[in-house]
């Protein structure tokens, strides 16, 4: 072989070898963690920017979005509370049919800038800009969290897919305006503080424990539901002093004093130890399990903000599988939290269909996000990558179609927000031009809450969800209606 040609097959295979060393590298790099961390946070904050900062295009707009009829309930009672000082939806009645803390949070936003606020604002835009960035911090939280919690349970890959699609489901839920965002917020939070490696039963840190569920409470008042699960199979079920349980089970109950504060303020101004909003849906004799409210249950299983409804119940279904026959072993520090935050939403779900007749609203599915996201990690802790310096390809698959559909909810939830998509709003405008016409008191029954928010007029809600106690009974409500 002639120099020549040697000198020119040996540049070659040098090539191929640094296109090899190249590639090799570009896999690595693919392959770290911190790599795939990065995506994951990336993807997120773009979705949520897009989303709740896009919003704001709408300008004056902005609350014909995406927000729920109830919201608007909140929001008006928010503005009287905070401009008026009276815990009122129409102007006349008092009513305490709403969760409190979310109530608060809302009351502190308009009274620094919704109109006539502290900073004078005389359009709802800078409420509006309030609004989206407290929901994009509420989200950014819940993925933090998520990440946490899975990352305590199995690998690095798996806990940011499962970071992603927590992220999916939950940004119709805080984009409607719901309590539920910040419900989940401290469910999340409460996960993390309790499966957190340097977690102990201290009295300081079992009334740290028992504040954030207290939180919780206030956020969702059937969360309660949760804290007794917590207390059975968690806070009285752990150790083997019966002394050590009763004093942490003390602290506990004793990091709960919100609830007791709240119920105490209930029954002082309202006459009632819970919101009406929630005892006039319960106007049955008796608790076998409702079929009108059973009947509504598969119809969440098809709707946007719930695609992953399916997906979280077979997984939690599967989790209890395995830590039931032992194929899953949990510290034993780490059990009992895991089955009751995996028991939970069957225990709420059963409990409401009893309660009540009512539907089941898209944001009740908020104890799903939190359990899918633990039942996910209990299944995939089998294969924990946490300590391995590269992710297996398969997992980075998974990662990729998880940032794929998040993108995809995301591009679709942009492209449908608009209010000429939003019925109730633009019937709330035209009833407030109406309402300008023909002044006086007006009465309605369901999606009263955007046009009572819009109108410059009191509008009575007749089912009584924001109304005094007195009349949240069948017989109270009918002769209200008789006098309409």
């Amino acid at each position: 072989m002639e120099p020549t040609e040697m000198q020119e097959s040996f540049k070659q295979m040098k090539e191929r070898t640094v296109l090899k060393t190249d590639r090799a590298m570009w896999g690595q790099a693919f392959r770290k963690p911190r790599f795939v961390v990065g995506i994951a946070w990336c993807a997120i904050a773009a979705s949520s920017s897009a989303i709740f900062f896009g919003n704001l295009r709408f300008g004056t707009q902005f609350l014909g979005l995406v927000y729920s009829d109830d919201f608007f309930y909140y929001a008006q009672v928010a503005r009287n509370l905070a401009l008026h000082s009276t815990s009122t939806f129409d102007g006349i009645h008092r009513t305490n049919g709403y969760h409190p803390l979310w109530l608060l949070v809302l009351t502190l936003a308009t009274k620094l800038f919704g109109i006539g606020g502290v900073f004078h604002a005389s359009t709802v835009v800078p409420f509006a800009a309030a609004l989206a960035v407290l929901q994009f911090c509420m989200v950014i939280a819940i993925a933090y969290f998520a990440f946490c919690v899975s990352n305590e349970l199995c690998g690095v890959a798996v806990s940011c897919c499962i970071q992603l699609l927590v992220v999916a489901f939950v940004l119709s839920m805080v984009c409607s305006g719901m309590e539920a965002g910040l419900a989940l917020v401290l469910f999340f939070g409460l996960l993390r503080f309790r499966l957190r490696a340097d977690f102990r039963w201290s009295s300081r840190q079992s009334f740290t424990y028992g504040l954030i569920a207290g939180l919780m409470v206030l956020a969702r008042i059937d969360a309660m539901l949760l804290v007794a699960l917590l207390l059975i199979f968690d806070v009285f079920a752990n150790g083997c002093d019966e002394g050590g349980r009763a004093r942490r089970g003390l602290w506990f109950c004793m990091g709960l004093w919100p609830v007791a504060v709240y119920v105490l303020l209930n029954e002082w101004f309202f006459h009632t130890l819970l919101p009406v909003s929630g005892t006039a849906k319960q106007l049955r004799h008796h608790l076998a399990p409702s079929l009108s409210a059973l009947r509504s249950l598969p119809i969440l299983f098809g709707i946007r903000p719930s695609y992953l409804l399916g997906p979280c119940v077979l997984v939690t279904l599967l989790a209890l599988a395995l830590l039931g026959t032992g194929m899953r072993a949990m510290l034993p520090g780490r059990r009992g939290v895991i089955w009751a935050v995996l028991l939970f939403p069957f225990v709420y779900i059963l409990t409401i269909i009893s309660l009540s007749d009512w539907g089941v609203w898209p944001w009740y599915l908020y104890v799903w996000p939190a359990t899918g996201s633990v039942a996910g990690a209990i299944v995939f802790s089998g294969r924990r990558a946490r300590a391995q310096a590269s992710v297996s390809w398969s997992s980075i698959a998974c990662f990729a179609a998880s940032v794929c559909y998040l993108i995809i909810m995301t591009a679709v939830f942009v492209q449908y927000s608009s209010p000429r998509n939003n019925d109730m709003y633009l019937t709330a405008l035209d009833f407030r031009q109406f309402a300008e016409n023909h002044p006086g008191i007006y009465a309605m029954g369901d999606r009263a809450g955007a046009v009572g928010y819009l109108a410059n007029v009191p509008v009575i809600q007749l089912e009584g969800l924001m109304m005094e106690s007195s009349i949240s009974t069948t017989s109270a409500r009918k002769e209200m209606c008789r006098t309409f």
